[in-house]
């Protein structure tokens, strides 16, 4: 996680063949979804989804080494959660969290 007051940094993502090689021009899809942080809810109750700030879907092509970068949505000083879905291929996802806490 980061503090709500730092910066999102670029992130980079490797993309690799079965075998674990790299990718050259895969294209890949980056879903992301910018929401108000909420605190860790028990598995047992219901939880309170926080307000959604925003969301995008940015497109991008690996480079000649098989890395692919996105700038994820800024949280802009919001206590705020970004989920992201990289995808490729059809077949072939990945996602994450970045929570920026209060």
């Amino acid at each position: 996680y980061i503090s709500r007051s730092e910066s999102v940094a670029p992130v980079t993502l490797l993309i690799t063949d079965a075998f674990g090689h790299p990718l050259t021009g895969a294209a890949v899809t980056f879903a992301e979804k910018l929401v108000g942080w909420t605190a860790m809810c028990p598995t047992d109750e219901s939880c309170v989804a926080g307000p959604s700030f925003g969301e995008q879907v940015v497109q991008a092509t690996s480079g000649r080494d098989g890395t692919v970068t996105i700038t994820p949505i800024a949280p802009n000083g919001l206590a705020s959660r970004l989920m992201v879905t990289a995808m490729t291929g059809g077949t072939s996802a990945v996602s994450f969290e970045l929570d920026a806490h209060p």
